[in-house]
């Protein structure tokens, strides 16, 4: 017989009782009362969770959106309060001269091509302090640069919401502007924008009242608001002061005959419609900027060379010099431009433009930082000298 701890094959033979008792399901015992009842607490205290976690996570997003709403609701009170100056921001644009025969401030400048003389120019012209821009690009509005002395603008244009441009925009009749969106923003008229009749207007005055000025202007536009630009310069009368060349060829005059003239603006334009063009026949004479200009890089990346975005041997009749940087927020910084706007900081790099072609726009942030004025000035004169030297024709330093 086999032994009890045999390791050969299992025996599959059972007893009858012993399958009967591995086989027989268990009989259930009844739930009892207190079970039940610890079921129903467990189920109700589930659900009581459940509800307290969606009413947290709806009082957490309405309290959300109430606390954007209010600080939206914030810096338009405090932009567009009743303390907001907006257009009626007053300056006198008439600047004092004790020099009657000078062209931009120096008799010298009288003798130079337009396009060898240098424009300290401002950076996004219409973003100020003083018309509540957030993340402006200069304190003070461009008004009070011009009767200081700059003399080149750039400007941006953009169309506004539908929903707050009522409240932001004159929408003057007189400039055909009665249903237009149009100003001169940055991106969002929410972070800020100068109305089309003072920007223009100013302009336009500034030009009536200082005789010998002659100003570069740049208008970078929007697709959707060209048209109604153009219709505002047209309304304005500041067209009349704008310098159409006769020529494919342009052969820039000497600023003393476009005072002479009384063409004391050369507008150029970006964006938009706006194509390359024969300069005589560029629409409203807004000559096409990639015509002209050459450029350091626009970004900031660059801000110490002289060196051009374009490459190889192109042919340029000026030479945007961009020399502005935001911070790490990516905000203009009135700390760097103090910086770059030094007289050291300029002079150095202008010395990496020796033996290349010479910057005609210094373009900055925060115009009163810094010693721009008195570097244009020396510049301007040292480019005088080179002239009668023989030196510079060409727009080359050196």
């Amino acid at each position: 017989s086999s032994s009890k701890f045999s390791l050969g094959k299992k025996s599959t033979s059972k007893s009858p009782s012993t399958k009967s008792a591995a086989t027989a399901p268990p009989t259930p015992s009844p739930p009892s009362k207190d079970s039940s009842k610890r079921d129903e607490n467990a189920g109700a205290l589930s659900n009581e969770k459940i509800r307290r976690k969606c009413c947290t996570c709806k009082c957490f997003m309405g309290s959300s959106c109430l606390l954007i709403l209010l600080a939206i609701g914030g810096v338009l009170l405090w932009r567009y309060g009743p303390w907001f100056q907006g257009s009626s921001l007053s300056t006198d644009l008439l600047i004092q001269s004790d020099c009657p025969d000078c062209c931009n401030g120096l008799r010298s400048n009288c003798k130079l091509p337009v396009n060898k003389v240098l424009f300290p120019t401002l950076h996004n012209a219409h973003s100020s302090k003083d018309h509540k821009f957030i993340g402006p690009s200069h304190n003070k509005q461009f008004e009070a640069a011009l009767v200081d002395g700059f003399r080149g603008l750039q400007f941006s244009t953009c169309t506004c919401e539908n929903v707050i441009s009522k409240g932001l925009l004159e929408r003057d009749p007189a400039l055909g502007l009665e249903n237009s969106n149009m100003g001169f923003c940055n991106t969002a008229c929410g972070t800020g924008v100068r109305d089309p009749k003072a920007v223009i207007n100013n302009i336009k005055t500034f030009l009536d009242l200082n005789r010998r000025e002659v100003l570069i202007v740049d208008i970078d536009m929007a697709d959707d608001s060209e048209d109604d630009l153009r219709t505002a310069l047209r309304a304005s009368g500041l067209l009349d002061y704008v310098y159409i060349p006769d020529s494919e060829y342009v052969d820039w005059p000497k600023m003393e005959k476009l005072v002479d003239k009384d063409k004391r603006l050369i507008l150029f334009g970006r964006g938009g419609s706006l194509r390359s063009c024969a300069a005589p026949d560029c629409r409203d004479g807004i000559l096409y900027f990639y015509d002209f200009f050459a450029e350091t890089d626009p970004d900031g990346s660059d801000v110490t060379s002289c060196d051009s975005t374009l490459s190889g041997d192109v042919n340029v009749d000026y030479f945007l010099m961009n020399q502005h940087q935001k911070n790490k927020a990516m905000l203009a910084s009135p700390t760097i431009a103090k910086d770059l706007n030094s007289y050291n900081e300029l002079s150095a790099r202008f010395e990496d433009c020796q033996g290349k072609i010479e910057p005609n726009l210094l373009s900055v942030d925060f115009w009163q930082e810094g010693d721009v004025l008195e570097f244009v000035q020396k510049d301007n004169e040292n480019r005088y000298e080179l002239m009668k030297m023989g030196f510079g024709r060409r727009g080359l330093r050196g």
